[in-house]
């Protein structure tokens, strides 16, 4: 599993390690940890067959997270935000973790933005992601391949589920989801134009209006989990912090 060490702090503030739970201190050691998922096995797996799609590479790139603090966000609240989170294959078992200092305590809003290019080619990524900013390639159960590449820009917001979520104040970590199975919901693949090579391609300039399906699906597909055992999974445990919207 990658694991980043972050300072997750206000603009003008400064962060101090301090040991998780400890309510007088300022700050707490956190983690945060980001992966893709699916929600429906049947529509969707991720490296693995079973699904009607199947999912082989998820490439994000995402800019900056930043959380909302109180429990109340049509007050003015302060936010807080971890650096540039960049470009990767969230399609693997292994999540990416963030351990951070953070202020413990309420927090009533998460915000997941997407960022297109200015990134350098991983070896084995599809060229899509230089000018994307999301490429999901894959293959049906047929056997049909296909890609999606998504300029996907706007924020996603994700509003508490419960009013507010507590982050730092235990041992259990925050997991932010992309659900692919919701990303795919209402794409007639079926019915979608093939390239010369039989490929199903959904971007800018083929079978537009599956992509604009798929973008649709975008924001309500991001969900925050308190993950109870900080293992990257969404276990019975664990409930749902947040849910994204646009």
């Amino acid at each position: 599993m990658k694991k980043f060490v972050f300072c997750l702090a206000l603009a003008l503030g400064g962060c101090a390690g301090t040991e998780t739970g400890n309510p007088n201190a300022p700050y707490s050691t956190a983690d945060l940890l980001i992966n893709a998922r699916s929600s429906n096995t049947q529509a969707l797996t991720l490296r693995q067959p079973g699904g009607r799609v199947v999912v082989e590479q998820a490439w994000l790139t995402l800019d900056r997270l930043s959380f909302r603090e109180g429990a109340d966000c049509t007050r003015s609240n302060e936010s807080v935000a971890t650096p540039k989170i960049g470009l990767g294959d969230h399609s693997g078992p292994d999540a990416l973790r963030l351990s951070m200092n953070v202020k413990p305590g309420s927090y009533c809003q998460a915000t997941a933005t997407f960022m297109n290019g200015q990134v350098e080619k991983p070896l084995g990524a599809p060229t899509e992601v230089l000018d994307h900013s999301i490429v999901v390639v894959g293959r049906l159960a047929d056997g049909t391949p296909f890609k999606i590449a998504s300029n996907f820009a706007a924020p996603v917001h994700l509003d508490a589920t419960q009013r507010a979520f507590d982050w730092g104040t235990d041992r259990s970590a925050l997991l932010l989801e992309f659900d692919l199975a919701e990303w795919v919901r209402g794409i007639d693949f079926a019915g979608a134009a093939r390239d010369p090579s039989h490929e199903i391609i959904l971007d800018e300039r083929n079978n537009t209006d599956s992509l604009a399906t798929f973008e649709g699906n975008v924001a309500p597909g991001v969900e925050l989990f308190h993950d109870v055992s900080a293992n990257g999974d969404v276990d019975p445990e664990d409930t749902q912090a947040a849910k994204g919207s646009l």
